[in-house]
């Protein structure tokens, strides 16, 4: 129907099938009023491998960029000791574009990093935008100049 968009992939083994909510607004109206201090092209199937890998480990995701590196981290919220983490040079393969305007942090609930990233099989590259405790914008560029654009709003630090 019009209100969901369907994926299906096809294997000699398995068949995969994403159902996603069609949300028809103008990005431009959304992310002009962000401050975007980091623009960062990341292969999307790489970028999942590494959610993929921390997510489950806390309840919290932070996303740091200095001008050398993009660092995710997972940790629990009441036991910021107990954290795992990747770090990923700017001159990674994994990295396509890296701008920064100044170094930044934020902290995202873990929750919804398995759902947003599930899109990564049907996008060669996801964008992450962000800034200083600021939202995050995940966009992928899908077949046939269409895009998903997922918005996450930042945990307050305590």
């Amino acid at each position: 129907s019009g209100d969901k968009i369907d994926f299906t992939i096809h294997s000699e083994e398995v068949t995969k099938r994403l159902t996603l909510p069609m949300v028809f607004l103008e990005k431009e109206k959304i992310t002009k009023e962000l401050t975007i201090d980091v623009d960062i092209l990341i292969d999307s199937l790489k970028f999942k491998s590494l959610i993929d890998c921390i997510v489950g480990f806390g309840d919290l995701i932070e996303l740091t960029a200095d001008k050398e590196n993009l660092y995710i981290t997972s940790l629990r919220e009441h036991e910021r000791s107990q954290k795992a983490s990747v770090e990923i040079s700017k001159k990674s393969s994994y990295i396509k574009k890296f701008e920064l305007k100044k170094k930044s942090s934020s902290l995202y609930s873990s929750e919804l990093f398995d759902e947003i990233t599930s899109i990564s099989t049907f996008s060669k590259t996801a964008e992450l935008k962000f800034s200083q405790d600021y939202p995050l914008v995940i966009d992928y560029s899908l077949p046939k100049t269409s895009r998903c654009t997922y918005i996450l709003a930042p945990r307050a630090r305590e």
